[in-house]
């Protein structure tokens, strides 16, 4: 049986990805500059809650995978090669500013999974 951090993380998933498709497809990255950092927020909580997904499939895993430090080192490196990414599909990575951008992003994604992981526990405890 599906549980409700599962649901929770395929309807984010799913808002996410239209989000980012409109996004990309109206220009409102380059429109609007702080929608990068409410997409990348949004992109950490949906990882936050994606570790809880993958406890909900592979039972085996210990369930101190789902403390903070984990779920958050998670969020991290996702958010690191996402930037990473970003670099080799030819975002400016040599622009000035991009250093700044890439870190607030990053800082953003951290607060969104933190955000993800204490709606992700709080959810598992009920």
């Amino acid at each position: 049986m599906l549980q409700l951090t599962t649901i929770f993380f395929v309807i984010s998933l799913g808002l996410l990805a239209v989000l980012h498709y409109f996004a990309l497809e109206f220009f409102l990255y380059w429109k609007f500059v702080w929608i990068d950092l409410l997409m990348h927020f949004f992109g950490g909580a949906v990882v936050a809650l994606g570790c809880f997904t993958v406890k909900d499939f592979i039972r085996e895993i210990p369930v101190r995978l789902l403390y903070v430090v984990p779920v958050m080192s998670a969020v991290l490196m996702v958010a690191l090669l996402w930037e990473l990414f970003e670099i080799y599909i030819g975002v400016p990575a040599f622009e000035p500013g991009f250093g700044v951008d890439a870190m607030l992003d990053i800082i953003s994604a951290l607060v969104g999974g933190f955000i993800g992981f204490v709606v992700g526990h709080s959810i598992r405890k009920l």
